[in-house]
């Protein structure tokens, strides 16, 4: 079990150093840095409107944002993939 702590500790740290988080950080700043949008996205989240969504989407600042995010979330599914069959594999976990 030391061993799968060690691992993740190791995976934490060298995810805090890549470039899909660096990339992903720097995406979220230019998104708040654009008043604009943020009032848009505050917008949306009272009322979930179709046009607001849509005009959001037409910011590339938000677009370029959310392929940063579905990266990351590739990139987790995999670690997950890869945790899973470890610990599958050491019969901690079923």
């Amino acid at each position: 079990m030391e061993d799968l702590y060690f691992y993740l500790d190791n995976i934490k740290t060298e995810l805090d150093k890549s470039e899909v988080i660096k990339s992903l950080e720097n995406a979220k700043k230019k998104v708040y840095e654009n008043k604009e949008l943020i009032a848009l996205i505050k917008l949306y989240h009272q009322n979930k409107s179709e046009k607001l969504r849509k005009e959001i989407y037409q910011y590339q600042d938000f677009i370029k944002y959310k392929e940063k995010e579905n990266e990351l979330n590739f990139l987790i599914l995999n670690i997950n993939n890869i945790l899973k069959d470890i610990t599958s594999k050491k019969g901690c976990c079923k």
